[in-house]
């Protein structure tokens, strides 16, 4: 597996401290939750590294924009660059390139496949 950064270096691109499901485990093990709530918009996201999960849900004025429930995640890192800031997260499969979620300036996701 690879890595996963600790909960403090989530906070910058999600701009919310994270909740824990169960505060007496190792945040490994334990699931993390992320909201934010600006200007109608809604971003969660939720993190189980024991069990290799991430869902993200982007919602406009109650509406959902966008939600992805993955599983099979190996890796999770932060990224800044180009002016954007947001998750990359990297699949056990071969098949895809990492799954790279923008959370600032805005929320964006984007997914490449190797087939094209």
């Amino acid at each position: 597996m690879q890595t996963f950064p600790e909960p403090w270096e989530l906070i910058g691109p999600s701009e919310s401290e994270p909740k824990e499901s169960d505060s007496g485990l190792d945040w490994k093990y334990n699931g993390l939750e992320f909201v934010r709530t600006r200007d109608g918009e809604r971003m969660e996201c939720s993190i189980h590294e024991a069990d290799r999960e991430v869902a993200f849900r982007w919602s406009v004025d109650g509406l959902d924009r966008i939600v992805l429930d993955l599983h099979d995640v190996i890796g999770l890192s932060v990224y800044r660059e180009s002016g954007r800031e947001g998750l990359q997260l990297t699949l056990g499969t071969d098949r895809f390139h990492p799954i790279r979620i923008d959370l600032s300036p805005s929320v964006r996701v984007v997914v490449r496949d190797d087939a094209g």
